[in-house]
């Protein structure tokens, strides 16, 4: 009597840890039927600087955000709540550019096939249970194939999302199972992982993530890459904004530089001082804001900057990049695009 009262308490307990299943873009309901989560990243994630991460997060629904730094490299984390699943994204920065992001989605559930294969072999003996046994392994069984079958077929429906057509290769029958799969386009590596563990307390631990990355590029103005310029010589810079200025056909009268590094005031990180003086140009860079700043953050403030001073523009003239200069991020996208519009506009005056 007790063994049948303990199997009834077993088959209850399967039924109980039925819970849904969750993967990167979908989860599975208490009714085997896989539903969309839809925590969509916004494109300007690509743009976003580490001192706007937060903010970033926070108005995307992600809590418990915090910032964890190594070296030149920092990572920002946040998670969605929720008692059913753990939903993360994580930002990484280096040299406070960002440089990929991943969302990841991880949940655990009992291994009911292995419980039932357990009490299935410690009373294979016992007649009165045999057919009970059989039963109990059977529908245990057909659950654990039937949510995989979900959780993998959903996951290649994921792929197709991304445009990755590559085959998964390994049994979504067995106890463990890895995959990962990824596409590599001009701006972006695409990269989706999931995986299924079973730890030592026999709990299987499901795990998947989409990891999105930069491709690294070569930034060259003329015989310079502008990631390599020392951006400490303030000089040097000048002469790079007037290479770049020549290889546009914009003709430039240098006249004599004074650039310094001082402290400016309030959020001001550079300031001009020779518009509509072509005989000289003047800058002053506040140094702090400036060491805090990004590599492209650095360049388009000087290309704001020398648009006054080399080129006469006001804010207000030449695109984004004369626009009033704002504390923010800024991509290398972005400063290409910018300092391309700001080119061609001055040409066409």
């Amino acid at each position: 009597m007790n063994i049948k009262l303990n199997f009834f308490l077993f088959i209850s307990l399967i039924n109980w840890y039925l819970t849904p299943l969750y993967s990167q873009d979908f989860y599975i309901n208490q009714k085997s039927e896989a539903s969309n989560l839809n925590y969509v990243i916004s494109t300007q994630w690509k743009n976003l600087n580490l001192n706007e991460s937060y903010e970033f997060l926070n108005n995307a629904g992600f809590t418990d955000i915090k910032i964890t730094s190594n070296n030149n490299k920092d990572i920002v984390t946040g998670k969605i709540p929720n008692k059913e699943f753990i939903y993360l994204r994580r930002l990484v920065f280096e040299d406070k550019i960002i440089k990929e992001y991943s969302d990841v989605v991880m949940f655990f559930q009992p291994c009911l096939l292995y419980l039932a294969n357990e009490i299935k072999t410690r009373l294979k003996n016992n007649p009165t249970m045999q057919e009970i046994n059989e039963n109990s392994y059977q529908s245990a069984l057909k659950e654990d194939i039937k949510l995989k079958d979900i959780f993998y077929k959903n996951h290649l429906q994921s792929l197709v999302k991304d445009g990755i057509n590559q085959q998964l290769l390994g049994d979504i029958n067995d106890f463990s199972f890895k995959f990962s799969n990824s596409i590599k386009t001009e701006e972006l590596n695409i990269t989706r992982n999931c995986s299924l563990e079973l730890d030592k307390d026999n709990i299987y631990n499901f795990y998947s993530e989409r990891r999105v990355s930069i491709n690294e590029k070569s930034y060259s103005v003329g015989d310079y890459n502008l990631n390599n310029v020392n951006q400490y010589d303030l000089d040097l810079m000048i002469d790079v904004f007037l290479l770049d200025c020549k290889n546009h056909n914009i003709s430039i009268n240098k006249g004599k530089v004074f650039a310094s590094f001082e402290p400016l005031d309030g959020q001001t990180l550079g300031r001009s001082y020779g518009i509509n003086n072509d005989n000289k140009i003047e800058l002053k860079i506040d140094p702090v804001k400036w060491q805090n700043s990004s590599v492209p953050k650095r360049w388009y403030l000087l290309y704001h900057e020398l648009g006054h001073d080399v080129l006469n523009l006001n804010h207000g003239n030449g695109g984004k990049m004369m626009f009033n200069f704002a504390d923010r991020g800024y991509s290398w996208n972005e400063f290409w695009e910018d300092r391309d519009y700001m080119f061609n506009s001055f040409k066409k005056r």
